[in-house]
């Protein structure tokens, strides 16, 4: 069976919250909050945002923010609106057809590069570039190398070049300007 980000993410959208072990991700979320804090922002949007992980950590940061989280699930938006602020703005959106006319001060991707196919990555992140002030990615780092059926290693050098890159564990968080 051929992989489709559509036909995953909607299938394991709809218990991927209830399945997720936080403290696998807090040495990873102390990172991220530094380097979002190492620069300002008022308006953010949350590529695979999933079920408000990342978009928690935003309004954190900055509770005024204008904040749109986008992801492939219907489950994963419906679980992030029981966790952010009212003001949280939420659409299901392929990341492969972004909208390139908005522009926002931050666009964040924690860990949707690596589940992006090959084929289709090198789009993807020059969206990302294309929309985005900053652009910050967390990703796992195993170039050339698939992790399962559904995640991808890529060249994040070349996805982002010139980004300067925060090593945690096996993840890399990286940040583009």
């Amino acid at each position: 069976m051929t992989y489709d980000p559509l036909t995953y993410w909607r299938e394991r959208g709809k218990t991927y919250w209830r399945d997720f072990r936080p403290e696998r991700y807090r040495e990873q979320e102390t990172a991220l909050e530094a380097v979002l804090r190492s620069f300002a922002f008022a308006s953010v949007l949350d590529v695979g945002c999933g079920f408000g992980r990342i978009g928690e950590l935003v309004y954190a940061i900055n509770p005024d923010v204008n904040y749109l989280g986008v992801d492939l699930s219907p489950d994963q938006i419906a679980a992030a609106r029981r966790c952010l602020p009212p003001s949280a703005r939420f659409a299901v959106v392929d990341a492969r057809r972004l909208d390139l006319t908005a522009r926002y001060d931050l666009v964040i991707a924690s860990e949707v590069l690596m589940h992006v196919p090959p084929e289709d990555v090198e789009n993807v992140a020059s969206r990302l570039r294309r929309i985005g002030r900053h652009v910050v990615t967390v990703d796992w780092e195993a170039p050339g190398e698939t992790a399962g059926s559904y995640c991808f290693g890529h060249d994040y050098e070349k996805l982002l070049p010139g980004a300067e890159v925060v090593r945690v564990g096996r993840q890399a968080i990286r940040h583009w300007q």
